[in-house]
């Protein structure tokens, strides 16, 4: 009998900044379901859905505000004689409304000798910021990288050797207080150091050091230049740079000796 049974798997979840989804496995010989809410988990609850299609086994409760928990029970019934006869409630199960989960749109390295990392994502109805986490591949534990206003966000690596993971969220302030939402998926990104960005890096990075160098196509040796003929400034580019000089005269030519 249904009054015997009750539905199982009640699940309430976070659907954006003011919706709450809640879900629940189907029932036998039902004709429709019926969900309740409450404030707090002994309140009272109150009838906020009905429903007699019953394949339709979710609902979203809208109008939620931003990070007030939300108590859920939902009920099946059946018509007997013209009349409900319903189920047992079902477990209750709590939420609250917040942003809805980011999606990282572009991951690419520019700035001074490209050691700044820039992450683009799209933005998310109802946030007022967004949160940024990384780490390097193969640690556990991401780092806080700031909170940023916009949907993009550059960040200092000291170190462009290395893979790095990344993930965003995007928070909505109340009263003060940040309601996160949903962390996008992981981003994994390496650093693409291609012949003419190696080429490019090395020679902005010794105008830097040395105002006023200029550059041969060829070594001293007379060999032609290339990326590989190097090596690479402390931990910046993964593979030799090259040797330049500068033709003012012999005696003044920059002979830029980088470590492995």
């Amino acid at each position: 009998m249904i009054s015997d049974m009750k539905p199982e798997n009640v699940k309430a979840a976070g659907y954006n900044y003011s919706k709450i989804r809640i879900s629940w496995d189907a029932m036998e010989n039902v004709d429709g379901y019926i969900v309740y809410s409450a404030s707090s988990e002994n309140d009272t609850y109150k009838k906020v859905y009905t429903t007699d299609n019953v394949k339709k086994i979710w609902y979203i409760n809208t109008n939620r505000k931003t990070g007030q928990t939300w108590w859920y029970k939902v009920r099946g019934y059946q018509i007997v004689d013209g009349k409900k006869v319903f189920s047992k409630y079902s477990k209750p199960d709590s939420a609250y409304a917040r942003s809805n989960k980011v999606k990282i749109t572009d991951v690419d390295c520019s700035g001074f000798i490209y050691r700044t990392l820039d992450l683009n994502w799209k933005s998310v109805v109802g946030a007022t910021g967004y949160q940024v986490y990384m780490k390097e591949s193969g640690e556990e534990k991401f780092s806080f990288m700031g909170n940023f206003k916009g949907t993009s966000a550059s960040i200092d690596l000291p170190d462009t050797t290395k893979v790095y993971d990344l993930k965003v969220r995007a928070y909505t302030t109340i009263d003060g207080k940040k309601v996160k939402g949903y962390f996008s998926e992981v981003v994994s990104y390496e650093f693409d150091w291609s012949e003419e960005r190696l080429l490019t890096a090395g020679e902005e990075y010794i105008r830097n050091q040395w105002p006023g160098t200029t550059f041969d196509s060829t070594l001293s040796s007379g060999e032609e230049k290339t990326p590989y003929n190097g090596i690479s400034w402390f931990a910046v580019w993964p593979k030799r740079f090259c040797f330049y000089v500068s033709p003012d005269n012999d005696e003044n030519w920059v002979t830029v000796y980088l470590l492995e």
